[in-house]
């Protein structure tokens, strides 16, 4: 019983805040320009496609963590070494250091930062769907380059 309680407040707390981060971050008008706003989600993670074949862009909070992510994902694996291959160009690019994960168990591969945060603490969510629309920004216009390049 308690268990179901626990994932029932989890699911509940991932809803607001991704209700928040829409009503916040579709008032930008380059953000809302450049991805197409998805629902609120009792999922850790919220995905968008940008235009890329067998690509997203996907934002998380990590609540185990204390922590948001940005992520391109790509379920195909020569995509990834592709873009790994120039993981230097791209890095120095996008200005931050990335975590390039190839998930070698699994069907896609994934190049994300990630940032701690109190996802708890209300007050601070501005701050947080800041660096996380910033960061999305980022990672489109960067690896747009590189995607249209290679597909």
């Amino acid at each position: 019983m308690r268990k179901n309680s626990a994932n029932n407040a989890t699911q509940q707390f991932r809803y607001e805040y991704w209700s928040a981060f829409n009503d916040y971050a579709f008032q930008n008008p380059e953000f809302s320009r450049s991805f197409k706003q998805a629902k609120a989600t009792t999922r850790q993670g919220v995905g968008f496609a940008v235009g890329w074949s067998n690509c997203q862009i996907i934002i998380r909070q990590i609540q185990r963590r204390a922590a948001v992510s940005v992520e391109v994902y790509t379920n195909q694996k020569h995509i990834f070494q592709s873009l790994y291959q120039k993981k230097d160009e791209i890095e120095l690019d996008i200005g931050m250091t990335l975590d390039w994960q190839a998930l070698p168990e699994k069907k896609g591969s994934r190049i994300l930062v990630e940032k701690p945060v109190n996802l708890t603490d209300q007050t601070d969510w501005n701050n947080q769907f800041e660096w996380i629309m910033d960061t999305c920004l980022r990672m489109k216009r960067t690896f747009q380059k590189y995607l249209d390049a290679k597909l």
